[in-house]
């Protein structure tokens, strides 16, 4: 959705950043960009660096940037989804402050504020089980995420903490509230202070 309204944005000094293919060859640069943090292969590293010079050199000097991509919440070093030690809190924890510290160092040229959009939590745990049945990722129950695999990820609280010690200051907004009241664009727009596009009740952003 902030990607068909780049052109409205633009004009009300908000910049939603994508680069052309030629540079970042994806679909989805955004979540690529997340992706190659959580990485330690060169090409990785040189495409998060192709995109922050790219974003350094677009930006207007007024502009407030906007990255955008769940998988900047789920990712941390040095494990995946199939990793044994995913659900181990000892280790998950340092993985992710250092995915953190990681983003932040990307994000070092920058003033950085953080949007979060918090959902139910079965709600989320429901959808990030279809997600990954979906992409063959790993085949969990929204239960078992919940409760065996991934129950760090529903710890909004600390991982709201981290967010703002490593990243930011954090923002929260309902998710399934903003729904409700006209939708997730809309309520990002206002989080902002600005308008929202014609026509963007009900869609999600991301």
């Amino acid at each position: 959705m902030l990607h068909d309204h780049r052109p409205y944005d633009r004009e009300r000094g908000l910049f939603y950043p994508v680069p052309p293919r030629a540079l970042i060859p994806s679909s989805h640069p955004h979540h690529d960009l997340a992706h190659c943090l959580a990485g330690d292969r060169p090409e990785e590293r040189a495409r998060a660096a192709i995109f922050r010079t790219y974003v350094r050199k677009a930006a207007h000097p007024q502009d407030r940037i906007v990255i955008s991509s769940e998988p900047l919440y789920r990712h941390v070093l040095g494990m995946d989804w199939t990793s044994a030690s995913w659900s181990d809190s000892s280790a998950y924890w340092p993985a992710r402050e250092a995915y953190l510290k990681r983003l932040r160092r990307w994000l070092s040229p920058f003033d950085v504020s953080v949007l979060m959009f918090v959902r139910e939590k079965r709600a989320f745990a429901i959808s990030l089980a279809a997600e990954m049945a979906r992409k063959q990722t790993l085949s969990v129950s929204a239960d078992e995420l919940m409760t065996m695999h991934s129950p760090q990820l529903f710890d909004y609280e600390r991982q709201i903490a981290l967010l703002s010690r490593h990243v930011g200051p954090v923002s929260v907004v309902d998710y399934d509230d903003s729904v409700a009241r006209g939708g997730s664009v809309v309520a990002f727009y206002a989080a902002l202070g600005l308008e929202p596009p014609p026509g963007s009740a009900m869609f999600a952003c991301g």
